[in-house]
């Protein structure tokens, strides 16, 4: 506060990643759901929250850091508690998953390489 803006860049080496966003069949967001990833024999844990800061909100969006893994398995566990899962999904990605339907949606991620 009362300071001039500060800006952190990332000059390391960079790993993969995937972002998940979960619906409801509706097309809301499946605020609850529960996620895990497998990659080899590490599983990450994650859950879809609501709400943030003071007058904010967060985004919805799940993310995962991957390192140098290219591939996962995706288990969903749906508010209302059944469950769905998805095998080999590609790193660097942000997909939607909707109950019921699957992945719905699958975006790369458009990387800058220094030349």
């Amino acid at each position: 506060m009362h300071q001039v803006p500060s800006l952190l860049k990332q000059y390391g080496s960079k790993g993969n990643s995937l972002i998940v966003k979960t619906q409801l069949p509706s097309g809301r967001s499946a605020i609850g759901s529960r996620l895990s990833i497998q990659t080899g024999d590490k599983i990450q844990i994650d859950e879809v929250r609501s709400g943030g800061y003071h007058i904010s909100q967060s985004d919805f969006r799940v993310h995962f850091g991957l390192g140098h893994e290219s591939k996962v398995d995706i288990t969903v566990q749906w508010p209302d508690g059944s469950t769905e899962s998805h095998t080999a999904i590609s790193s660097n990605q942000w997909i939607t998953i909707r109950q019921g339907k699957g992945i719905v949606s699958q975006v790369k991620f458009q990387r800058q390489v220094k030349q």
